[in-house]
């Protein structure tokens, strides 16, 4: 639980520390030529934005703030996509830098919606109960229930039509 915890908290952090281990280990310090900081200038505020919207999309959800911790599938991929980044940006050969490369970018696919799916699921349960709460306290003030059978039947009979004589 700690650790489900500590990634609720690193969320919004990690989307401005991560593009910057990023920038600088791979734009600075493992460069092959002057255009991959040109590029990872580029590519770093990218994955802040990505980073900030599976951020969001994990403490939208009510179970989060209410636990203060994030499920266990966000934490399995979270836990992935944050190595797979800090593995492409810390290291020194650029074909298993690709592949984590690689790795991180479906990663962050697979966050998103895992995300996405968590938040609709859990607002369509929570939905469904305050509907089923407004229903059951609406039954209860007029005494009917329509799950239990056929209520009272009212009949409005048309008026009479008089004929011309």
């Amino acid at each position: 639980m700690w650790y489900r915890r500590a990634l609720a908290v690193a969320l919004i952090p990690a989307a401005f520390v991560l593009p910057t281990v990023v920038l600088l280990g791979r734009g600075l310090l493992f460069r092959d030529s002057g255009w991959d900081f040109v590029v990872y200038l580029v590519v770093a505020p990218i994955l802040a934005v990505a980073l900030g919207i599976i951020a969001a999309l994990v403490r939208w959800r009510g179970s989060v703030r209410r636990t203060r911790a994030v499920s266990m599938l966000d934490a399995l991929v979270l836990s992935i996509w944050y190595a797979a980044i800090v593995l492409h940006a810390a290291m020194p050969d650029p074909v298993l830098a690709n592949v984590f490369a690689a790795v991180g970018l479906v990663a962050g696919v697979v966050a998103f919606w895992t995300s996405i799916t968590q938040l609709v699921t859990e607002t369509r349960r929570r939905m469904r109960e305050v509907i089923d709460t407004f229903e059951a306290q609406t039954y209860q003030r007029d005494g009917y229930d329509p799950r239990r059978g056929p209520g009272p039947v009212i009949r409005l009979d048309p008026p009479e039509q008089r004929r011309p004589e």
